[in-house]
């Protein structure tokens, strides 16, 4: 397997990845419920769109290397019913998808390397994982608290 192939392989993960987070948020903004609701729904569907921003910023990188739409799409759901539970499940869930985002990308990254050629794709991968990791700061202080 060759470095590109490989990062485009791990970029397409990340693809679904996005937007099997951004379906699991959806279904958590619609599930919570209590007076709790009026503070989770608006930010589960925060952090729906911003996997769908990063789905597509990831995608597009894609499609300047070549790849194929098709390759992204998420074919399941990793979604447990003891996800659904409580708001307190929801927010363990959430924290455990931002971690592996930020994993993956900080992966991307590593594969990538520091060529000049991958500067701008660097750039936005990095910006993504900022976003993860501010993402997983909120939730370990909203879950703390």
């Amino acid at each position: 397997m060759t470095k590109m192939t490989n990062t485009m392989d791990l970029l397409s993960y990340a693809v679904r990845n996005e937007l099997e987070a951004a379906c699991i948020y959806s279904y958590f903004a619609d599930l919570v419920q209590g007076p709790e609701r009026l503070t989770f729904r608006p930010y589960f569907l925060e952090e729906r769109d911003e996997c769908m921003e990063h789905a597509s910023q990831v995608r597009t990188i894609l499609l300047d290397m070549g790849a194929s739409v098709i390759d992204h799409l998420p074919t399941t759901l990793s979604l447990k019913q003891e996800d659904l539970l409580d708001l307190d499940a929801m927010l363990h869930r959430a924290l455990k998808l931002e971690t592996q985002a930020a994993n993956r990308y900080a992966k991307i990254l590593q594969e990538l390397g520091t060529d000049l050629e991958t500067i701008e794709v660097r750039d936005t991968i990095e910006q993504i994982l900022i976003a993860e990791r501010n993402s997983m700061s909120e939730l370990m202080r909203i879950i703390g608290d």
